[in-house]
């Protein structure tokens, strides 16, 4: 995973984009085809019947990156102030 992203001020909340720096993995590559047709037609795009996709077992290393950027937009971006009594996680 690279640790470089870029941020996009082009809207009123910043657009974050990054790169996992790897090509997916054939488990991830047959995921994708057989979600691919669970899916159905949305306005301009296509949305899969399964809407918890990261949560199979054969995406949990892509989870993993993508969570990783989460966590660091969540820390450089959204800055929430820490107290001692509250804690704040992304799920």
């Amino acid at each position: 995973m690279s640790d470089q992203y870029k941020i996009e001020t082009i809207f009123p909340v910043p657009v974050y984009n990054s790169s996992i720096n790897r090509t997916f993995s054939k488990k991830e590559k047959t995921f994708f085809e057989k979600i691919k047709k669970e899916s159905h037609d949305n306005v301009g795009n296509i949305t899969t019947n399964n809407n918890y996709v990261l949560n199979n077992k054969d995406m949990s290393v892509l989870k993993k990156d993508i969570m990783k950027h989460v966590n660091v937009y969540f820390d450089k971006i959204i800055k929430p102030s820490w107290t001692k009594s509250r804690i704040m996680c992304i799920y």
